[in-house]
């Protein structure tokens, strides 16, 4: 399984729920910001942004990044 940080602006639309739905039907999601999400799935990132571009309508900009199990956190105060 490949985790992978998605993330999108729809250009001619503010209609975003076909777009969520898709995310939503990954095995494992999480939604951090409005358009921002961490999806796990066993499929390659070019088949994630086929099935998502699928449930685009119009233009969009999106991005899909591989994520490793290394991070770093920061606390600001």
């Amino acid at each position: 399984m490949s985790t992978y940080f998605v993330t999108y602006t729809l250009k001619d639309s503010t209609d975003y729920t076909k777009l969520s739905k898709r995310l939503k039907k990954y095995p494992n999601w999480a939604k951090l910001f409005a358009r921002a999400w961490i999806i796990n799935t066993s499929h390659s990132s070019k088949k994630v942004r086929d099935e998502l571009v699928e449930a685009i309508e119009g233009n969009a900009k999106l991005s899909i990044f591989s994520l490793t199990a290394k991070y770093s956190k920061c606390f600001l105060m």
